[in-house]
């Protein structure tokens, strides 16, 4: 099983929470995910990670949060590449500094399926 790492709780103010998918779900790519954050993001974006149970990365990119209609809530297809066989993979949402610090940091722990089915 993937151990999520320890909680990073920093002074910045910052915080998100991850609202969908629930934990343990079955899901595949890319996976809506829906959340919130305490306050806009720097540069107005969310990084994400996906990591299979070998700390394999199946994904990363960012995504725009901080929109006028919705400024602290968000909903956002990551797209990943499935792993070979399925299982958990960890969800993991940050929002970093220019300098690459983290101000906050979700994890969200799902599984997937196969990316080669059986016959």
């Amino acid at each position: 099983t993937i151990a999520p790492p320890p909680a990073t709780v920093l002074p910045s103010g910052q915080a998100i929470t991850i609202e969908t998918p629930a934990a343990s779900t079955l899901v595949g790519s890319p996976v809506t995910v829906t959340g919130r954050v305490a306050a806009v993001p720097t540069n107005s974006r969310l990084f994400y990670r996906i990591l299979d149970a070998n700390n394999t990365l199946l994904g990363e990119n960012t995504f725009p949060v901080g929109l006028e209609s919705q400024p602290l809530a968000f909903s956002a297809g990551l797209s990943f590449n499935l792993p070979q066989r399925g299982g958990p993979i960890m969800i993991e949402l940050t929002d970093r500094e220019a300098s690459g610090a983290v101000r906050a940091r979700a994890i969200l722990l799902v599984q997937v399926g196969s990316a080669y089915p059986g016959p």
